[in-house]
Order: structure tokens, then sequence, then C-alpha cells
């Protein structure tokens, strides 16, 4: 073998050596007691809420193998676990109601609880009706001309069984709620007696959520819209358990 030829081969061979040795090591972190999911870590703020990126996708799940060997061998940085990251009320609170089956867990894309964004109508029914674990009825009888026979008329005629929402010809169920529409229906989902009797039932509750610690500060006027990751706090907060 020539010079040139035994040269190409040592080159060769550390190209080989660096690119398989000096594979750069992702992380991986415990999320569950029980689970493992291999990927990067993003910690987040009390102001971001989300502590895991946007971008977000598990590479491997390990419910069985060894903390030790679940992402090691797919090159995964072994981390025992995670410091808690420090996140909003509002998500906690929304972590909270997960756990008390009132919506859909997302504490792996916790962006998609749309704690910013406001609520429907027809949205919050649901979650009113799985606060009060009432039994849903199992059709559509068309007691309100504009809901339609979807996902929502179940919760929505259920909700008007138990007189959650008043007997009108229409319920609006693509539009928002405000603040105070929210509270009533988190009282009566809750079975929450008011503290207060006026001649304006927005009052009534707002001061009454105020007066129990469900709410930090009064609207400025009741029509102010209610968002998502409000009505979590406001609803968790009715829990002796919520801490």
């Amino acid at each position: 073998m020539n010079l040139k030829n035994i040269l190409y081969s040592i080159i060769i061979s550390q190209v080989f050596f660096l690119g398989v040795f000096s594979i750069e090591r992702k992380e991986y972190f415990v999320t569950q007691s029980v689970q493992v999911l291999c990927g990067s870590f993003t910690p987040g703020t009390y102001e971001d809420p989300n502590w895991l990126p946007n971008s977000w996708s598990a590479d491997k799940t390990c419910e069985t193998e060894s903390f030790e060997s679940c992402c090691e061998k797919l090159w995964f940085q072994y981390i025992w676990t995670v410091w808690d990251p420090e996140i909003s009320r509002e998500r906690y609170a929304a972590e909270f109601l997960s756990w008390k089956e009132v919506i859909e867990s997302q504490s792996l894309s916790p962006q998609k609880y749309n704690l910013g964004n406001t609520i429907t109508r027809k949205e919050i029914i649901k979650v009113i009706a799985n606060i009060s674990k009432i039994e849903l009825n199992s059709q559509c009888n068309w007691f309100f001309t504009d809901v339609l026979n979807d996902w929502g008329c179940k919760y929505i005629e259920s909700a008007l069984r138990e007189w959650f929402i008043a007997d009108n010809n229409t319920f609006r169920p693509d539009e928002t709620l405000s603040q105070a529409e929210a509270l009533k229906l988190i009282f009566k989902a809750r079975w929450l007696s008011k503290r207060y009797e006026t001649n304006s039932w927005q009052q009534d509750y707002i001061s009454s959520a105020y007066y129990l610690w469900y709410i930090e500060d009064k609207p400025d006027h009741f029509n102010t819209p209610a968002t998502r990751g409000w009505i979590f706090l406001a609803t968790a907060r009715s829990y002796d358990d919520f801490k």
C-alpha cells in the first residue's frame, strides 16, 4: 500500500471514530413516577408557563424499563429527575382539573390548554357538566333552535335539565361569555351558595367569588370576557384540596 492510500485510510478511520464516539447526547427526563420520556427539556418561568416547548415530541416512551437503560441506549443522557418547574397558577389549576377529570390533560403539550384564550358557551358547558358529574342525555332533543346535533348538544341539554342554564329559545353556543356568567355556572355546578343577594346577579356572583377567594380581583365591568385560564383557576379554588 502506497503512502497516499495509507493516509487516506487513517483519515477515514478518524472520521469514523469521531462520528461514532462524539455524538452529542440529548437529554431525557422523568415526568411521572412510572413513566420516562426521552427528549429535550426546556424549563419555563412564571410568566411563560409552557415548561415543555411547543415543539415537544417524545422520541421514546418507556413504562417498564429501568431509568438507566430506557434512554441511554438511544444516546440520551441520563437525568434522575427534573427540578420542579415554576409554572403559572392557571397552568397549575388546569393540571389539577385534569386530575379531577374535569378537562383533558395536556401536561405534555401545555400550550394546548390555551389558557389565554376565551372560551365558547358550548365549551364551558362541557366543563360544567364534568364538574358536576351530571348524567348526560343520550340524544339531542332540539330544545334550542341554534344548538346543532353535535358533541355539545348532550352537554347543553343536560345542563338545561339541571337548571344550570335558562330555558330560552336560543343558547348562542359559539359566543364567548363574561367572567360573571362563568362564575354563575361554576357556583351552580359546584352546588355553592351565593354570599350576596342584591338586584344585580352579576355583582352577587362576583362579590361572592371575591369573598371566597376564588378570584383575586373584581372585573372592571360585568362584560369582562373570561379566559380559559381564569375559569380554570376560579374553578380549582372552589375545591378544598386545591393548594
